[in-house]
């Protein structure tokens, strides 16, 4: 990055300052905990304290409600073609013997 570049960031109002590879790496980690880190991306969702920060995190969000979707439409699935209870039924017999 350029000492011009460096220079109209810092100019920014902090709202607007985008977060660097290491913000973006840092947050990544933070959000990767479990419930920790689910209620810090709740929080940054929602906050207006830094754009970039509030996107990131809603970026998060929205991964986890498309995973979540998805494992409910396979689970599903699974259980209306039987296949759900064959499985049930296969790890029974397994842990009889």
């Amino acid at each position: 990055m350029s000492k011009k570049e460096r220079e109209e960031i810092s100019q920014l109002p902090e709202k607007y300052r985008p977060l660097g590879p290491w913000g973006y790496w840092g947050w990544t980690i933070i959000y990767s905990f479990p419930i920790v880190g689910f209620i810090f991306m709740i929080i940054n969702s929602f906050r207006t304290s830094n754009i970039a920060r509030r996107n990131h995190a809603r970026s998060f969000f929205c991964t986890y409600v498309v995973i979540l979707i998805l494992v409910l439409v396979t689970v599903a699935i699974l259980y209306f073609t039987g296949v759900f209870e064959m499985a049930l039924n296969y790890l029974d017999e397994m842990l009889k013997m």
